[in-house]
């Protein structure tokens, strides 16, 4: 055979070659690189970890704009972010980043009954305060990870009612209740309770303290008897928290995301997906411009004003 054609049927049969083989030879490239990669820790190659914030006090609904706050966490939006973390294939573990002093007793709970539905990995990293619903939420997940300084617990429920009957009559303003009950405007600013309601409302904070325990109990394997004991309330350290078992372990967010990653599998170093939304640095100013000027009797009476409707809450007040 001539040697030009001998060239030619080389040619062939090694093109034929590559395009039977060239699909193995690539996925076995592509294996050789995802366990270099794991052995160099080259991070990403393994899988990915979702970090959700939860900054601020906890409140239901979505916010009125697609900005974040340092000072609420809206339960519909972290909802949001643990159910598309969830559905994203290419996350494997959830990191909840907890900052918050708690707040509603219903959006704690629906954060918490989200948290509960996920099949992946859950870790709670706590920041510098994770307390009352805060801590609430984070039993939603597998391990809890904080820092020493971390003020967490605030195991209770508060129901706060504000008394400004004797500033109306100092102010000369004077409230008329039209109402089909006698406890249809229980929990009025314009009066204080009787003790009937307070009986009616102690109860309503028995039944949502008692789930309280329920979610701790179930959720550090401790018996109800001494979640009580430990729940009466009060903040614990970081440190206090993890020796009394209301935690597993401490460090910071880069500890929290390597224990989930490790609990999914994730070989070598994990990529992170934060769930962030811009901070809108005008709602502070906003606030502050709109007070100046007026009379302070005005501001006060429209504070009182919007905070009439008293809320459960699973909320450590800070000093």
């Amino acid at each position: 055979m001539p040697r030009r054609n001998r060239t030619w049927l080389i040619v062939i049969v090694a093109a034929v070659l590559v395009l039977c083989c060239g699909g193995a030879t690539l996925i076995g490239l592509l294996a050789l690189g995802s366990a270099m990669a794991g052995a160099v820790g080259l991070p990403g190659m393994g899988g990915t970890v979702a970090v959700i914030p939860v900054r601020g006090v906890i409140t239901s609904g979505r916010g009125g704009d697609g900005f974040a706050s340092d000072a609420v966490a809206y339960a519909d939006r972290v909802v949001a972010d643990i159910e598309a973390a969830e559905a994203d294939p290419r996350i494997r573990a959830i990191v909840l980043e907890g900052n918050s002093p708690g707040g509603s007793v219903a959006a704690s709970a629906q954060i918490y009954r989200a948290l509960r539905e996920v099949t992946k990995p859950t870790v709670t990293s706590m920041g510098e305060v994770a307390a009352s619903g805060g801590y609430y939420i984070a039993c939603g997940t597998q391990r809890i990870v904080l820092l020493p300084e971390t003020l967490t617990g605030s195991i209770g429920v508060r129901w706060e009612f504000t008394n400004a009957e004797e500033l109306l009559k100092t102010l000369g303003i004077e409230v008329e209740v039209i109402k089909s009950g006698p406890h249809k405007d229980q929990g009025g600013w314009h009066r204080g309770l009787t003790e009937e309601e307070r009986a009616i409302y102690q109860g309503i904070v028995d039944e949502a303290y008692g789930d309280f325990v329920r979610v701790v109990s179930e959720a550090r394997d401790m018996p109800e008897e001494r979640v009580r004991e430990l729940a009466d309330g009060r903040v614990y350290s970081g440190q206090q928290a993890l020796e009394l078992g209301l935690a597993d372990a401490i460090g910071d967010t880069d500890a929290a995301v390597a224990l989930a990653a490790e609990m999914a599998g994730i070989v070598g170093k994990p990529a992170v997906r934060r769930f962030e939304r811009p901070l809108n640095p005008f709602l502070s100013l906003w606030g502050l411009a709109s007070r100046l000027g007026r009379p302070t009797e005005v501001v006060l009476v429209e504070q009182l004003m919007e905070s009439r409707t008293p809320r459960l809450m699973y909320l450590y007040a800070l000093p």
